[in-house]
């Protein structure tokens, strides 16, 4: 059996011991000399000395104390090896066991794809750690939240354009009807006076202007809606826009005899796109004139402040008889039958909104007021 670093102290402790007991047992006077000599370092003199007289009377090493060195080496190299082994051993599982967890969140990822290919976008991977398969699974889920946002806007665009396909269809379905009999009674009519023919001619003219007015208006609608503009804003001043808007609307204005006023600062000023935004207010001056009894005023307010620049147009006429006036604003909306199809205030919402401006409809005392905001932050 190998012995111990211990065994092999205490071993030298003894024959030290026993050759001290030797000396001293008949020649106590030399205790202080013997104990000094045992206790302090090797001496090379000494032992070559001790060497010389061992081997006088031939004294050797041991089969033991030969092999001490050796089975130290021995023990020495088995122990490095079992730690190695087990180091390595150990190396190895831990090894096969992150490969396993590696394999498994793979596997995890794969499936969690086959879901988003079949069209299941609601998938999550677990993300709450901070290693690469983390990472991996924070942009797998990016993506997937990307594609699931394309797919709702391509659902949401099939739908506008049918919508839109059939607004377009519905709204010229009656002017489509009146020209087709227009022109039927005068093909079955050969005999037909002339001022009645010139009647009906009249009023196919009007119908295909009707027709090309519902089919700019609903395509540049959906344009607006589709964000297919490119609105080219800048400081325009308010008090322009509204006599821009007035002016095209002359003749609605002396029809009733209604008169226009202006107030505010002259200055004050909207970032906005010329053309589009004068379209928004002539819708809104247009509905004025309809609603407004003859011989009333209708009057554009502008306040100006830090944050924000306002204009609002009142319309002394008929109130808004709704639990929600914004109800207006809804496509094809109209508070009464007439020549109105309900879709000019929609599209100044879309064109005020899509320049990042507000607006809302309140009635007031005696009247109705449109309120046009934006923000001075751009």
């Amino acid at each position: 059996m190998n012995k111990t670093y211990r065994e092999i102290s205490n071993e030298i402790y003894n024959k030290n011991a026993a050759i001290a007991g030797s000396i001293l047992r008949d020649h106590r006077e030399l205790e202080e000399d013997v104990v000094k000599n045992i206790s302090k370092s090797i001496d090379s003199d000494d032992v070559k000395l001790g060497t010389e007289i061992l081997d006088k009377y031939s004294y050797t090493e041991s089969p033991d104390d030969q092999n001490v060195l050796k089975s130290i080496y021995k023990d020495s190299i088995l122990k490095t090896f079992l730690i190695s082994l087990g180091g390595y051993l150990l190396l190895l599982s831990i090894y096969f066991l992150y490969q396993k967890s590696l394999e498994k969140k793979l596997i995890s990822i794969y499936t969690e794809a086959e879901k988003v290919i079949n069209g299941n976008y609601r998938v999550q991977l677990d993300e709450s750690g901070d290693g690469l398969i983390d990472i991996l699974n924070h942009q797998f889920n990016k993506m997937v939240r990307i594609i699931r946002s394309n797919s709702s806007d391509l659902v949401r665009e099939k739908i506008f354009l049918k919508n839109t396909m059939q607004d377009i269809s519905h709204q010229l379905k009656t002017p489509l009807s009146s020209l087709i009999m227009f022109n039927d009674i005068m093909l079955d009519d050969e005999n037909m006076p002339w001022e009645l023919r010139s009647d009906f001619l009249e009023k196919s003219q009007e119908q295909f202007e009707r027709m090309q007015w519902l089919i700019i208006n609903l395509l540049n609608l959906a344009r607006i809606e589709a964000d297919a503009i490119d609105f080219k804003r800048e400081d325009y001043k308010v008090y322009d826009l509204c006599k821009a808007a007035k002016k095209t609307l002359e003749a609605n204005f002396q029809k009733k005899n209604l008169s226009f006023k202006i107030s505010g600062p002259e200055d004050a000023t909207f970032f906005v796109d010329w053309d589009w935004t004068v379209e928004a207010i002539i819708n809104i001056l247009k509905n004025a004139t309809e609603y407004s009894p003859e011989n009333k005023t209708i009057e554009c307010n502008i306040t100006n402040n830090e944050a924000s620049t306002t204009l609002s147009i009142i319309n002394f006429g008929e109130k808004i008889e709704l639990e929600d006036p914004n109800l207006i604003f809804r496509r094809f909306f109209r508070q009464k039958e007439g020549d109105s199809v309900g879709i000019g205030l929609n599209m100044t919402k879309s064109i005020i909104e899509a320049q990042k401006g507000l607006i809302d409809v309140t009635n007031v005392e005696n009247g109705v007021k449109f309120d046009i905001v934006f923000l001075k932050t751009r």
